[in-house]
């Protein structure tokens, strides 16, 4: 498909981006669930 190389630094970019986007969607799912979680143990206390 490629017919040369990605130098170094177009790798290291992409994956940094990717990682960081990856962070920057699923962040919010995340803060949802363990609200969600420490909800659930408060309320199994009380």
């Amino acid at each position: 498909m490629f017919r040369r190389r990605m130098p170094f630094t177009q790798l290291a970019f992409a994956t940094v981006l990717g990682v960081a986007g990856g962070f920057y969607i699923y962040r919010p799912y995340f803060e949802t669930f363990l609200k969600y979680q420490l909800q659930c143990i408060k309320n199994a206390f009380v």
